[in-house]
């Protein structure tokens, strides 16, 4: 058996298997004459699999993780070993009729529902992904954050909202250039 490391950005053939980076792993049986048909039916739609780009901060450590797929964005932000905290849904509608822009934050999963500094950060990341594409659009939010309590000022804030949007550029670029 050979194990496969996949992405949007992998090319394959019969023969061989070259990956740029990883973002799901699966087996291929290895036969002499090479996958059959209903190998191939096994694999991921390439168009399904996201492009993913990971930082670490420092002081304090902040894991951080933002992947697009097709159709919405998912980012991760923990300072306690990757480990995710509270889970956010954050969506986006522009009205043209009045030009205003209303969001949606709805907590999923965790996380006190007293404590609003996870939703200021999901709705900064989104008001700055949003005007990144001036204004109109933006694809789903779904932010993972995990922070120590008192960890966070104005700086650190900061901080972690450049790092993120600077992260989404990145990842909407290698998805242009691959395309």
């Amino acid at each position: 058996k050979i194990i496969l490391l996949y992405t949007k950005h992998s090319t394959f053939n019969m023969n061989t298997v070259q990956a740029t980076s990883s973002a799901s792993t699966y087996e291929v049986p290895q036969s002499s004459n090479g996958p059959t048909n209903a190998d191939r039916k096994r694999r991921a739609n390439p168009s399904s699999l996201p492009t993913t780009v990971i930082r670490v901060l420092t002081e304090p450590h902040t894991d951080l993780l933002v992947s697009v797929f097709q159709d919405r964005i998912q980012i991760l932000i923990s300072q306690r070993d990757g480990k995710v905290g509270t889970m956010l849904s954050v969506n986006h509608e522009f009205s043209q009729i009045d030009n205003s822009h209303t969001f949606h934050i709805q907590n999923l999963l965790g996380g006190k529902r007293d404590d609003p500094l996870d939703s200021v950060y999901a709705r900064q990341i989104m008001e700055r992904i949003v005007n990144l594409g001036h204004g109109y659009y933006c694809p789903p939010l779904l932010v993972g954050i995990n922070l120590i309590p008192d960890s966070s000022n104005h700086e650190q804030f900061r901080k972690i909202v450049d790092e993120v949007v600077n992260m989404y550029q990145e990842a909407v670029e290698i998805i242009r250039v691959n395309s």
